[in-house]
């Protein structure tokens, strides 16, 4: 039978490179877990910064668009300041009217965004509205393409009926 002897010098140098590995493997973990914690808090508080910022921008211009405006005879970019649609609580047909005017072509939609001063586009859904006499679905930029939406409900009179208004926002 044959004898293996073992030196200490032998055994001594392979548990020292045991540790040696052992502790960059952990010192590797440790950095990726910490990698991953610190991309993951930052990328929620970005999502949650987009949509914060786009509720307060829906909610300001719901209440915008839903006041008298000002002044309260408004008709076109020329007089307006505020263009609300709004007299004695109720939807006026005229300011409606001149509101859909404002958004009726790309350049105009942009102007109104700058008046208003929304960073985000936005779509009011009227069902059952009629604007210089056709029938529409809503004002402003369909929602094609976005990655965030946020969708607000407001309720109105509307030809002495109660209407539901759909306001969309969206980056």
């Amino acid at each position: 039978m044959a004898r293996f002897i073992l030196t200490p010098n032998h055994t001594e140098k392979q548990g020292q490179i045991w540790g040696f590995d052992l502790i960059i493997a952990v010192i590797i973990f440790l950095i990726g877990i910490v990698a991953i914690y610190v991309y993951v808090i930052n990328f929620v508080s970005t999502s949650g910064d987009i949509l914060e910022s786009m509720f307060y921008d829906g909610y300001l211009l719901s209440n915008l668009i839903l006041s008298e405006g000002s002044p309260k005879n408004w008709t076109s970019y020329d007089n307006v300041e505020i263009p609300g649609i709004l007299s004695q609580k109720k939807i006026n047909q005229t300011k409606l009217d001149f509101f859909y005017n404002l958004t009726d072509s790309e350049e105009d939609y942009k102007k109104l965004k700058k008046l208003l001063g929304i960073r985000y586009d936005f779509y009011f859904y009227f069902p059952g509205i009629r604007v210089m006499g056709e029938d529409i679905d809503g004002i402003g930029k369909i929602p094609a393409e976005q990655k965030n939406l946020v969708r607000i409900e407001r309720f109105m009179i509307y030809e002495n009926k109660p209407v539901k208004l759909t306001l969309y926002v969206w980056n």
